[in-house]
């Protein structure tokens, strides 16, 4: 697993993970709009997070709510 809070790595990771060099790797996704993390990353970095997923919708206008009193 590659340390996400190195770049250079990730990019290596990412590049290697499609068989491209790091320069093909940048020019494909300068060419796609940018960057996407795989799928696969960014479930593990949700699950990481501690984010829930059962949060109801009065959950969360509570919690808007909450920050614009607090501005």
């Amino acid at each position: 697993m590659v340390d996400s809070d190195d770049p250079v790595a990730e990019l290596r990771s990412r590049a290697a993970a499609l068989g491209m060099s790091v320069s093909a790797y940048l020019l494909s996704e300068q060419a796609d709009g940018g960057p996407k993390p795989p799928i696969a990353e960014t479930l593990r970095k949700a699950a990481k997070d501690g984010r829930r997923e059962d949060v109801t919708t009065d959950e969360i206008v509570d919690i808007i709510r909450l920050g614009r009193e607090s501005r």
